[in-house]
């Protein structure tokens, strides 16, 4: 009787046990499964590292400035006036705006890169050194040199190996795009490289100073 009494005592005991060790491994399994749910979803929503810098730097950066500016120019240009151009732009591209240098500007290479900015005002000064030619257009020699912003249909056909139709193609080019280098004279149309190298014993972009 007594075997049976402490064989019936020990098998509760057992089962006890054992219940409580299957809970806590239910416990422990779900707080993995809880840890591996939140890594998995963090995983798809959190934003990639390049994602997170594009917003800080929104929402930190100051307003952009405006991508236009208004620039005044008067003075020796053939059409004065007010002009809309890109920021970042230089007095030679107003100037090209505003049809390119009149006859008598008084041109300065160095105030030709200079940068403009928003409602700026530029004056192109008057040259008062020029030497006039009896039908009114400049004398555009210097030291025996044509220069090319100056010089006429004919001065170009006097000049050697220039006929009139090279002639006609630089003052047509010379209308549209004011000469601010002699190595822009590769860009007229039917210019060659032999052409062009006779022409640079002849031209210049001096100015007669009288």
């Amino acid at each position: 009787m007594d075997t049976g009494k402490t064989e019936n005592e020990a098998k509760p005991r057992k089962i006890k046990r054992i219940t409580k060790g299957m809970v806590l491994g239910f416990i422990i399994l779900a707080i993995f499964c809880c840890q591996a749910v939140y890594l998995i979803s963090y995983a798809f929503t959190a934003p990639q590292a390049g994602q997170t810098a594009h917003v800080q730097a929104q929402e930190g950066a100051t307003p952009t400035p405006a991508e236009y500016v208004w620039i005044t120019i008067a003075g020796e240009v053939n059409e004065p006036g007010e002009y809309k151009l890109k920021r970042g732009c230089t007095v030679r591209d107003v100037v090209e705006r505003a049809g390119g240098f009149a006859d008598f500007a008084d041109v300065d290479k160095r105030q030709c890169k200079a940068q403009l900015w928003h409602d700026q005002e530029v004056e192109i000064k008057r040259q008062n050194n020029f030497r006039v030619r009896a039908d009114g257009t400049v004398y555009p020699f210097v030291d025996g040199k044509l220069n090319i912003n100056l010089g006429t249909k004919q001065d170009f056909i006097d000049l050697d190996g220039i006929g009139e139709k090279t002639a006609e193609k630089i003052i047509a080019y010379r209308s549209d795009h004011y000469f601010y280098s002699l190595e822009e004279l590769m860009e007229v149309p039917g210019m060659t490289p032999k052409l062009y190298e006779k022409l640079m014993e002849q031209v210049t972009l001096d100015y007669q100073d009288y």
